[in-house]
């Protein structure tokens, strides 16, 4: 599937320029068919996806696997990155209850709340946000890194600012130390290609609702094999447990399905999984190099954008160091954010300032030109 046919595919892209793609992914007619089907089937045959979701989900955590470069058995599928982060946080803090925790400033909370309501870690908190390259920034985290740490937590992309870690380079760098590698990737996976062996990955959480062109109510957990291994089961429930029908014993508990599988307690939002598994479809049949190659056109084009109309973007120029975020400080987003949606032009705007602007490659320099003709407008 080329880029032009991709953009045919997202309907809203006839009426207006979306330029938010790490928030919420606007349907694409895939997802949409998926949705609507599983609709008719709950309003027709309400037993259908009932009994159909334990392959569903197993296509699901197929595809998801695939797009990762991982073994589907390392794969669990949770409700939204949060849930997956704080899955992947109890069971490391059951490896070592009291290690050390090095986080950076692109570090996303729902990455650093979880070990803090533990109150026995040690929170080590880096500056990389002004690092001049991607090593730089290794090198700084790495220097915080000693016997004691447990874990190093990054999200691959900050959504405040754009910056972009090599994970490889990251990896490399915590060579030779206990230090755990997790990471947030709801802000490139889809955008960025990821492979979790190669780039040294031993924890990944993301969510199915950015640029995974999935909904809401999908969340993914990628575990490596020593850490799954080691970690024993948490939160228990019937759907991570091996089927005994009938004959489910009252007074032991039976054994775990095999892989990241038994740390899923129950039926998911069986909604979101057609959905989701659409979206991957999409991501897929493009395939994340391409999309790669349009956004970093794209951020290139909205970044001239931006300073053309005096705004200063806190986005890394360099395109090794970026994805699809773009990210500018100024007072009163939140408005200009408003004011460009009534021209037909959909960026993030928050009310603490920070002006969010997220190119998907199924944008054109047609939507570039409209926002820059829209910040003429307002600004």
């Amino acid at each position: 599937m080329d880029l032009a046919q991709f953009r045919a595919l997202v309907p809203l892209t006839r009426q207006r320029s979306y330029f938010f793609a790490g928030a919420i992914s606007p349907a694409t007619q895939p997802v949409l068919a998926a949705s609507q089907r599983y609709l008719a089937a709950l309003r027709d045959e309400p037993l259908s996806p009932y009994q159909s979701w334990p392959r569903d989900l197993e296509e699901l955590r197929r595809g998801f696997a695939a797009l990762i470069g991982a073994p589907a058995a390392q794969v669990a599928i949770t409700d939204n990155t949060s849930r997956a982060s704080a899955l992947a946080i109890r069971l490391l803090d059951r490896i070592d209850p009291a290690g050390a925790v090095v986080v950076d400033d692109t570090t996303y909370p729902s990455s650093i709340y979880t070990w803090l309501t533990h109150g026995r870690h040690e929170i080590r908190p880096v500056a990389t946000r002004s690092a001049a390259s991607s090593e730089e920034a290794a090198a700084a985290i790495a220097a915080a890194v000693d016997d004691s740490v447990l874990a190093v937590v990054v999200s691959h992309v900050c959504p405040l600012t754009g910056f972009r870690h090599d994970l490889q380079a990251l990896a490399g760098a915590l060579r030779g130390s206990r230090a755990l590698l997790m990471v947030d990737a709801a802000q490139s996976l889809g955008v960025v290609p990821v492979d979790v062996a190669r780039d040294g990955v031993d924890v990944l959480v993301a969510t199915s609702m950015k640029w995974l062109l999935g909904m809401p109510g999908i969340g993914y957990l990628y575990l490596a094999p020593e850490v799954e291994q080691l970690a024993p089961a948490l939160d228990v429930g019937y759907a991570g447990l091996a089927d005994q029908g009938a004959r489910w014993p009252r007074a032991q508990l039976p054994p775990a399905v095999v892989g990241a599988a038994r740390f899923e307690c129950g039926i998911p939002a069986l909604g979101a999984i057609p959905a989701a598994t659409a979206g991957l479809g999409v991501i897929a049949d493009v395939g994340v190099p391409a999309i790669a190659g349009q956004v970093t056109q794209l951020v290139t084009h909205v970044l001239g954008v931006l300073r053309g109309h005096g705004l200063r973007p806190v986005t890394p120029e360099d395109e090794r160091m970026r994805a699809g975020v773009v990210a500018a400080y100024l007072d009163g987003a939140d408005d200009l954010a408003a004011a460009l949606a009534r021209r037909g032009v959909d960026v993030g705007g928050y009310p603490w300032g920070l002006l969010r602007i997220d190119p998907h490659a199924y944008c054109s320099d047609d939507d570039i030109q409209r926002l820059d003709g829209a910040l003429g407008e307002v600004l």
